[in-house]
């Protein structure tokens, strides 16, 4: 019967503790659409919702309409 020998674990090489890590120097490429847009410096426009909120009332008046036309009686329909 054999006896196995545990060997003692190798010494690690001591981890930099205040090295930075920067993506764009470990040779990593990220696209422009995938980075953060806070961190290049450059000035973010907000983006202006001022159309898609008035589209959003007309939407909502013509369903209002809609429902009351539905709920109508046809023959006032019939006169149009």
């Amino acid at each position: 019967m054999k006896t196995l020998t545990l060997k003692k674990p190798e010494q690690a090489a001591p981890a930099a503790t205040n090295a930075t890590v920067n993506p764009q120097q470990e040779g990593i490429y990220v696209s422009s659409r995938h980075r953060n847009p806070l961190e290049g410096g450059a000035a973010v426009k907000p983006e202006n919702w001022g159309f898609a909120g008035i589209l959003a009332i007309i939407s909502a008046v013509l369903l209002a309409a809609l429902l009351a036309v539905s709920y109508m009686d046809w023959t006032a329909l019939a006169l149009a």
